[in-house]
């Protein structure tokens, strides 16, 4: 049902774009961002715990999902950034939190740069602060994929060519913005993560007031893998003061 329940179905019309995103829920607000492909669906095993206490505003990225992109323009993650802030000013909200996972996770990090102020906490799941992050054969799966797609050169493929261009590309955030972030950050990765281990602790260090948790026997899938401890943490760190 999620990713496609009309009686929770929102859409925001804006340049080139017509966003769409799902509310659950009351409460202080909750943003989930997905990651790079998937829709909000991914968040299934999550919504119906987190809306219990939060309103839960879950958004399909631009280009994905039932968010239509009709623009001719790359992805950044500062974009989705701005698409954000756009759904939380539409709602006429002043602060948010946010959960997202890998590239969902990105774009939290760019909101916290950039949005600092309308942010209250971020959690970061399989998030990276550049592609380096990403371990080298995952990377090179994608280098292939996309001169694949670059030799087809379909006019169809467009928006998945730009999908894989973005995790080939960005993000682009350095020590010194890391260490800028004065938001309460949850870092969280799985042991057996595509993302390097000494990356994610590199996060976990350089934003001052992050939290760091690694589950064990855990891929990069851990909204899938591992729901009910990831539902406890989110709730946990949300409820600190």
């Amino acid at each position: 049902m999620y990713g496609k329940n009309e009686s929770a179905a929102q859409y925001l019309k804006l340049k080139d774009l017509d966003l769409y995103y799902e509310v659950y829920g009351e409460g202080e607000p909750l943003v989930l961002l997905h990651g790079n492909s998937g829709s909000i669906k991914d968040y299934y095993q999550q919504i119906p715990v987190l809306s219990k206490q939060y309103k839960v505003i879950a958004i399909d990225t631009r280009g994905h999902g039932k968010s239509k992109d009709t623009s001719r323009k790359d992805f950044t993650y500062k974009m989705f950034a701005d698409d954000v802030k756009a759904v939380a000013d539409h709602m006429k909200l002043d602060k948010i939190n946010i959960v997202g996972w890998s590239d969902g996770g990105n774009t939290g990090l760019e909101f916290a740069l950039k949005y600092p102020d309308r942010l209250n906490k971020l959690v970061a799941i399989g998030a990276n602060a550049f592609p380096e992050g990403v371990e080298q054969r995952l990377m090179d799966h994608f280098t292939n994929q996309m001169t694949q797609l670059n030799q087809l050169n379909l006019p169809e493929m467009f928006n998945e060519r730009r999908v894989m261009k973005i995790m080939l590309t960005e993000p682009h955030i350095s020590k010194n913005d890391l260490n800028t972030i004065k938001n309460p950050v949850l870092i969280i990765a799985g042991d057996k993560d595509v993302i390097k281990p000494d990356h994610t602790e590199f996060l976990s260090k350089q934003i001052p007031n992050a939290e760091l948790k690694i589950y064990k026997d855990t891929s990069h899938m851990v909204p899938y893998e591992k729901p009910d401890e990831l539902n406890k943490d989110i709730l946990s760190f949300l409820e600190k003061k």
